[in-house]
């Protein structure tokens, strides 16, 4: 069935808050808003929970209060790692010396041995 076009001329009655064809659609996307944001109610206050700020510090402080505290940790590592250089540079050096106390040992000791051969 196909219906015969309506002339322009007779438009339904408006409602009062729509003078014109414009107005009308108007009202009818705010409507169409409004039923999209029923439906999403939920999901928008499911994100509001877990955005909303619910404890009494602001959150910039305390992302500030936590950078601080990263900094200062930063600084302590710093610090044990040159302290761990150093040991490993100390520990270097022991070994070096003990080198030098065995080679003069084993020396002395062939010095040793070679003066008992030569006495006999």
């Amino acid at each position: 069935m196909i219906l015969p076009p309506v002339p322009i001329t007779e438009w339904p009655p408006l409602p009062p808050l729509a003078r014109d064809g414009w107005e009308l659609a108007t009202w009818i996307v705010i409507a169409l808003v409004v039923l999209v944001l029923g439906i999403y109610r939920k999901d928008l206050r499911a994100v509001l929970h877990q955005v909303k700020n619910s404890h009494e510090t602001n959150l910039r402080d305390d992302v500030d209060g936590v950078g601080d505290r990263l900094d200062d940790v930063l600084d302590r590592l710093e610090e044990f790692g040159r302290d761990l250089r150093g040991m490993r540079s100390d520990i270097g050096g022991l070994r070096g010396e003990l080198r030098e106390e065995r080679k003069d040992r084993l020396a002395f000791e062939h010095q040793v041995t070679e003066k008992l051969r030569g006495s006999n």
